[in-house]
């Protein structure tokens, strides 16, 4: 089995155990990071849907990597005909069983199954950075798109320094119970911990990578400023990360370094 399949087969498994308990955390108070960077990233895709669903005339949106369907929740259906994409099929029985009135398929983002040119907008929240042919996925929703047509996608921020240091603090922790391992006599294989990839992009590297597959970026919004891990967890952090996030949406002078994920907004040339 290659590299693309071992990715591609963890992420499935890691969603398919998620599948059940998914949407409750947009509906709970959030644990952490990871819950409030769920909210903000959908409300900024909310902000950037508004005015393309405000033009008249039925507009299609492919949400490609649905998950349960939460994150288009909440937007109004007049005039518009949602059609959601993903590969773990407990994820779209969740979306159906949620959001009946739209349609979901069970299909590889590689390979939307879906004519050329019958879609007005792709979102893509918190899916291509698990995905191992970036480059396949791009072209598949450029294909999908009309002339004009838009896409929204997520992207978490390389540069992000609060996201840094939580890696060294997962290093630091893997180091911890390698050692109290050892200590006790126990085998502690550090590899088999090596569970998937999380891609990530800096801002201008996520512009180039969607202008190099066709696309002009419009706008870019930044999303949940605040310490991740341990730290991440107060109420006070997530408290003044969702302030920041909504007070600052389109950035600030340090925003590049200091904000978790990108919601970039893009046009098909």
């Amino acid at each position: 089995m290659d590299s693309s399949s071992t990715q591609t087969g963890r992420v499935a498994a890691h969603f398919r155990q998620a599948s059940a308990t998914w949407g409750s955390r947009y509906e709970r108070p959030p644990q952490g990071m990871a819950d409030l960077d769920l909210r903000l990233r959908r409300e900024h895709i909310h902000r950037l849907l508004q005015p393309l669903i405000a033009r008249p005339g039925e507009k299609v949106v492919l949400d490609l990597g649905c998950g349960d369907g939460q994150v288009l929740a909440g937007v109004p259906r007049r005039e518009l005909r949602v059609i959601g994409v993903d590969l773990v099929p407990e994820m779209v029985q969740q979306a159906a069983a949620r959001h009946p009135e739209d349609t979901y398929l069970v299909a590889d983002a590689t390979n939307i199954p879906l004519p050329d040119g019958s879609v007005d907008v792709v979102v893509c929240a918190g899916m291509l950075e698990y995905v191992p042919e970036t480059a396949a996925v791009l072209r598949s929703m450029r294909r999908v798109l009309r002339p004009g047509g838009t896409v929204l996608i997520s992207f978490p921020n390389r540069a992000c320094v609060f996201v840094r240091l939580r890696a060294l603090e997962r290093r630091l922790e893997r180091v911890a119970v390698g050692v109290r391992s050892w200590l006790r006599g126990e085998r502690h294989d550090v590899r088999a911990e090596a569970y998937y990839e999380h891609r990530r992009w800096t801002p201008r590297e996520a512009a180039r990578l969607l202008e190099s597959h066709g696309f002009r970026v419009e706008d870019i919004l930044f999303n949940t400023y605040g310490f991740w891990g341990r730290l991440g967890r107060s109420r006070a952090n997530l408290r003044v990360s969702a302030w920041l996030t909504r007070r600052w949406p389109t950035g600030f002078p340090a925003a590049k370094w200091l904000a978790a994920t990108l919601v970039v907004r893009g046009t098909k040339c």
